[in-house]
């Protein structure tokens, strides 16, 4: 196995601060690195609707919206050695906002995100300042090989990735590798319930330039009113059905306003009880979230391929919601969508 830098940046946070996250992990992969940034064109589609807690409908969904987005030429028409940063094909676009829209139907948010045109612009110019420079920066200088100053605005608001693209990098943002990404800031951007409108930017490898993807996660709409969800919390893995290859080693619960100081995580597996290891919880990335892990697992693990469906059984108690202590229970089906 080949070893692939991962670095994650978040910028542009409704808050006006900014972290830089950078962790390493071994994949089978170039090495590459990984990052925020901004939107895309995309067509018009219908809100992406499943029904988890029936395992038919979540495998269904799986393979024709999930598995569907696989293998779709780019289409990329730009060029790093004349800094164009080019455009993609329709239905590549589509398909990666198809990615999106899964995991928030999953998750149950609205599913219905569409690529902005203009922040998707901005976008695909971060996307190819970070292969161009094979770094990532959301406020990149502007001695960097194909600077712009649309394609600084974009580095400056999003998620962005170094050495992978297409929709491996959005289930990438959703797995948030590395020890540095313990409060899952990417995932949680991505599945803000008042999201509208996101953006991509993606440019594939290149001679001896990494691919580059940039997905804009803040629009004008973050601080509006919260739409109705599924649940009144947000979970990854959500509670039913879930197929086993997008589950990842760091499970989330996310509630508005939540105090999770001193909230506690229980974890079993068809009753018998899993340790684990929570993340000390952080505000300010989307809504307040509580992340743990089984122990034994490392964040870039794949989740075990089970034989037969496995019922993991979640209790969190002492959440803090305006002033009241609220415990929280639900069951996550892990099955084999094949």
């Amino acid at each position: 196995m080949l070893n692939r830098s991962v670095r994650i940046l978040l910028a542009g946070v409704p808050l006006g601060f900014s972290l830089l996250f950078a962790a390493e992990h071994t994949y089978s992969q170039q090495k590459a690195q990984f990052t925020s940034y901004l939107p895309l064109i995309a067509l018009p589609r219908t809100a992406a609707i499943v029904n988890p807690h029936s395992r038919e409908d979540s495998r269904m969904f799986f393979h024709q919206i999930y598995r569907s987005t696989e293998g779709i030429a780019s289409g990329w028409t730009g060029s790093i050695d004349g800094c164009v940063a080019g455009e993609l094909a329709p239905r590549y676009r589509q398909s990666l906002q198809d990615r999106v829209n899964y995991f928030r139907a999953m998750a149950g948010v609205p599913a219905t995100i569409r690529f902005d045109s203009e922040t998707s612009a901005q976008a695909q110019a971060a996307a190819l300042m970070m292969s161009a420079n094979g770094a990532l920066s959301h406020a990149p200088p502007s001695t960097w090989r194909c600077y712009s100053a649309a394609g600084a605005e974009g580095a400056g608001r999003s998620n962005l990735f170094l050495g992978v693209h297409g929709p491996d990098a959005i289930t990438g943002f959703m797995q948030d590798v590395g020890h540095s990404n313990d409060i899952v800031a990417h995932r949680r951007w991505i599945l803000y319930p008042q999201t509208q409108q996101m953006g991509l930017g993606d440019v594939p490898a290149t001679g001896a330039h990494q691919d580059a993807q940039a997905l804009l996660v803040l629009d004008a709409h973050t601080w509006d009113a919260r739409p109705a969800t599924r649940d009144d919390f947000v979970a990854w893995p959500p509670a039913g059905y879930v197929p086993y290859p997008v589950v990842f080693a760091r499970w989330s619960f996310a509630y508005p306003g939540a105090d999770f100081s001193a909230a506690t995580v229980g974890m079993r597996r068809d009753q018998a009880a899993i340790a684990v290891q929570q993340a000390a919880p952080r505000s300010g990335y989307g809504e307040n979230t509580l992340v743990w892990m089984p122990v034994g697992m490392e964040s870039g693990d794949a989740w075990p391929q089970p034989t037969a469906d496995t019922v993991y059984t979640i209790t969190i108690e002492h959440v803090l919601i305006d002033g009241m202590s609220r415990d929280f229970t639900y069951t996550v089906t892990v099955f084999d969508p094949a």
